[in-house]
């Protein structure tokens, strides 16, 4: 719906803006390229304002008097959505350009505007603590995804894929705790870090599962859940509840990608438990299911060359070096990152909602 077709008191309600704003978010319904540009250019108050008064039409719309009255029909129709994902695509913009502060004024206001529309939104809602939670991982601002994705659960704790991403969080957070290095040493110091980074490792490792857990608890089909679930009992040194879990990852998805990831993170699993022809076959799995994924490659030609077949374990490193690396980065890689590798702009999701 345009403007122009919007009830008489619609246009009053939008005209106590700006006009500009008004005609910027029409302008971004409509999908002109240059929205996300210009409502960079409106003032701030304007935006506050325009919240505000927006605000007070849905309580009154929300009242008991209000039963079939104008209001209610006037926040029916104003685009509340197409307000929230526009600010959203502006406070990416801002972010990845290093204007970290006019990111967050922007993921603030669109936090604003998707509150007045529950419970019609809240499907919405969810999608968008998803993207931003993608948005964070790729740039690694894990202490501000655990904060936003703590406050998503507390918001929707039904949602799957909101646990999913809390616990992407954790698990990142274990990922990139240090290692307990090699070296020895008496020094007590020296010691006392190594058992802390490592108690800062596990404790990552159990938040991450109590999460993957809840979200499987609410949804058993989210194999990206499963996965990671598998992994993080890996990394705890729960072998065989880590090959549990990826089994029947593998066993309940035909994605590619996911099989993929299935085999090879057994096929570790499977090394780590001194079970070489084990990993070798995983490794082979991996490779059949995602030809283009490097690192399957690479884990296969390290099990090869273990078992004495050197040609076996140079053809597998000519694969990554002669092969095509395909579409996005390798779901493994992607994987350390919060992602998939499928190169999925976590905007268009939510555009959806207003086109």
């Amino acid at each position: 719906m345009s403007f122009a077709a919007m009830p008489a008191l619609m246009l009053a309600v939008a005209a106590g803006a700006p006009e500009r704003y008004a005609d910027v978010l029409e302008a971004y319904r409509a999908g002109a390229a240059t929205a996300v540009e210009r409502v960079g250019q409106v003032p701030e108050k304007a935006i506050r304002d325009e919240i505000r008064r927006v605000q007070r039409l849905r309580w009154r719309a929300l009242s008991v008097a209000c039963l079939d009255c104008s209001e209610k029909r006037l926040f029916a129709a104003y685009p509340v959505a197409a307000a929230a994902v526009l600010h959203t695509a502006r406070g990416l913009r801002e972010d990845r350009a290093g204007r970290g502060a006019e990111g967050i004024l922007h993921f603030g206001f669109a936090r604003d505007w998707l509150s007045m529309g529950e419970p019609e939104l809240d499907p919405l809602f969810v999608e968008w603590y998803a993207a931003l939670a993608t948005h964070l991982f790729h740039r690694v601002e894990l202490d501000t995804a655990e904060r936003t994705l703590k406050d998503a659960t507390r918001q929707f704790p039904e949602a799957a894929r909101l646990w999913l991403a809390y616990g992407v969080a954790a698990e990142m957070r274990a990922h990139l705790t240090a290692e307990p290095d090699h070296v020895f040493s008496s020094d007590r110091q020296y010691r006392d870090e190594r058992r802390q980074f490592e108690a800062d490792r596990q404790a990552a490792c159990r938040d991450a599962e109590a999460r993957y857990r809840r979200a499987l608890d609410l949804d058993p089909a989210l194999v990206e859940a499963r996965l990671r679930l598998g992994q993080v009992l890996a990394r705890q040194d729960r072998m065989e509840d880590a090959l549990r879990e990826l089994d029947q990852a593998a066993a309940s998805t035909d994605d590619p990608r996911a099989l993929y990831l299935a085999h090879l993170l057994a096929g570790r699993a499977e090394e780590r438990r001194e079970r070489p022809g084990a990993a070798l076959l995983r490794y082979r799995e991996a490779t059949a299911a995602l030809e283009s994924g490097e690192a399957g490659w690479v884990a296969l030609a390290h099990a090869l060359a273990r078992a004495g077949d050197r040609d076996g374990a140079a053809a597998a490193i000519a694969r990554v070096v002669q092969g095509d690396p395909g579409p996005g980065l390798d779901p493994y890689r992607a994987y350390h990152h919060g992602g998939r590798g499928d190169d999925v702009d976590p905007l268009r999701a939510l555009e959806a909602w207003i086109r």
